[in-house]
């Protein structure tokens, strides 16, 4: 369990990766990151070591940008902003 001093701490680090990202400039960086760590890559192979640490640290990135340490909240909140998505197909499907 973390003391009152480190939950401080780690509120503190998530406003800023909030502040940094949260202009219209910080959020094209962050897409920029995501997509260069491969977030979105669906076809990682399993011996891609670089690109599972590159995804890996794009979810540490996101963690730090605040997700709740309370499962339940970090999933509502997914599903909510999940399905404010617009609905529409790629040019694959």
């Amino acid at each position: 369990m973390l003391n009152p001093e480190e939950q401080a701490d780690i509120l503190l680090l998530r406003q800023h990766y909030r502040n940094c990202f949260s202009s219209s400039s910080g959020k094209i960086v962050l897409k920029h990151m995501l997509y260069e760590c491969r977030l979105f890559n669906n076809d990682i192979a399993v011996d891609d070591h670089e690109g599972r640490v590159l995804r890996n640290y794009a979810n540490t990135i996101i963690e730090r940008l605040g997700c709740s340490d309370n499962a339940d909240i970090t999933l509502e909140a997914i599903i909510t902003a999940i399905l404010e998505l617009p609905i529409k197909l790629t040019n694959d499907e």
